[in-house]
C-alpha cells in the first residue's frame, strides 16, 4: 500500500508493517494506524546506520513522532503495564512486549528527554499497540521529561558549536561542502581503530536530523568517512567504565566533568535492534576538544561487549 507523508513523501509499505493502536496516543484519538519509518537518505546510508525511527501516522500525513526504545533511555525501566493493556494487546509473554518512548532532543546532542510516564506498548508479534499512562508510578522514576544526563553526573554536555574564530571548509560525501568553526574540531590524540592516519573530526548532522539525538563523527581528512555516534548514557544508563590513566593523561583530563563518552552505533533494519560498541568507547575532553578511542581490555564481556544489543535488557 502507498501512503502520503509530509516528512517522507510518498511511501510504499506492507500491510504487515502497520501497527494498530487499540487505544490512541493522547491528543490524537482519531488516529490508530502507524508505521515505523526513517528518511530515504538514512536507508541508503552505509550499514543502514540511522538510529531512531519516526512513528508515522498512516491516516495523517503531517504527523510523525520521534521514538526510541525505552531500554535506550533508562536501562532499569521496567514499569508495571496495566492488565487491561496486556489483555487489549493480546500479550501472553514478556518477550512479546517492546516499549517505546516519544523522545525530544535539544540542539545539544547530549541533552535528550523522553516521556517515561506514558510509554508506547507494542505487541511485536501481533503489531498491536497502545499508549499507557503509568498513573501510580513515582514521578522521580517515570517523569514526562526524563533527561538522560541526569543519571550520569560524571559526564558533561558537549559545548554548543562556536560561531567565533576561524572558519574552515571541508568536502564530505554525506554532507557535501560544510563550513565549520576551528573550535568545533575534535583532535584524536590516539586514532580510531583501523583509521590511524585520521586525527581530526567534527560532529555534524543534516538539518532534517535536528529532531534526532545521534550525530555523525565526520573526518576532516577523508570526506567519505563518518561514524554514527551516540552518547554512552543513551546506550546503557549504568555504563561507567574505568578509563585508563594513560588516556586521562593524554587528553589532559583534570575533572570528571571534562569527560563525555560516545559509542559507535549500528542499527539494523528492525529499529528495535540497536547495537553499540561498549568495549571501545570514544573518550572526549569537551573543554580541550581532545579525544581518543580507548580499549577496555580488563572489562567484563557481558558489561562492555563490542555489540551491545539494547533489546537484550528486557
Amino acid at each position: 500500500m502507498k501512503i502520503e507523508t509530509d516528512r517522507f513523501g510518498t511511501v510504499e509499505i506492507q500491510e504487515s508493517e502497520v501497527i494498530e493502536f487499540k487505544s490512541p496516543i493522547l491528543g490524537f484519538e482519531q488516529l490508530r494506524r502507524f508505521v515505523l519509518l526513517r528518511r530515504e537518505e538514512e536507508e541508503k546510508a552505509a550499514e543502514k546506520d540511522a538510529p531512531f525511527y519516526w512513528l508515522q501516522s498512516v491516516e495523517d500525513k503531517a504527523l510523525a513522532f520521534l521514538v526510541i526504545p525505552t531500554v535506550a533511555v533508562k536501562s532499569d525501566y521496567r514499569p508495571l503495564i496495566p492488565e487491561k493493556d496486556m489483555d487489549s494487546l493480546g500479550i501472553k509473554n514478556e518477550e512479546d512486549v517492546v516499549l517505546l518512548s516519544v523522545a525530544t532532543v535539544h540542539p545539544d546532542p547530549l541533552q535528550i528527554t523522553a516521556n517515561l510516564r506514558a510509554p508506547l506498548v507494542i505487541n511485536v508479534n501481533r503489531r498491536l499497540a497502545t499508549q499507557t499512562i503509568l498513573e501510580d508510578a513515582d514521578d522521580a522514576d517515570y517523569p514526562v521529561r526524563y533527561e538522560l544526563q541526569a543519571e550520569k553526573p560524571g559526564e558533561a554536555s558537549a559545548p554548543a558549536a562556536q560561531e567565533t574564530g576561524r572558519k574552515i571548509k571541508i568536502e564530505t560525501k554525506r554532507f557535501g561542502t560544510v563550513e565549520i568553526g576551528e573550535s568545533q574540531v575534535i583532535e584524536f590524540k590516539s586514532p580510531v581503530l583501523g583509521f590511524e592516519q585520521l586525527r581530526r573530526f567534527a560532529l555534524l548532522r543534516h538539518a532534517e536530523e535536528e529532531g534526532t539525538p545521534f550525530y555523525w563523527l565526520q573526518s576532516l581528512e577523508d570526506g567519505a568517512l563518518a561514524f554514527l555516534v551516540i552518547p554512552a548514557v543513551a546506550v546503557k544508563a549504568d555504563y561507567r567504565p574505568l578509563i585508563p590513566e594513560k588516556d586521562i593523561a593524554s587528553l589532559e583530563i583534570k575533572n570528571e566533568e571534562d569527560v563525555v563518552l560516545l559509542s559507535i552505533a549500528t542499527v539494523r533494519p528492525d529499529p528495535l535492534q540497536i547495537t553499540a560498541n561498549l568495549r571501545a568507547p570514544l573518550v572526549i575532553n569537551v573543554n580541550r576538544r581532545l579525544a581518543c578511542q580507548t580499549i577496555l581490555e580488563d572489562a567484563n564481556d557481558a558489561d562492555c561487549p563490542v555489540r551491545y544489543e539494547l533489546r537484550g535488557e528486557r
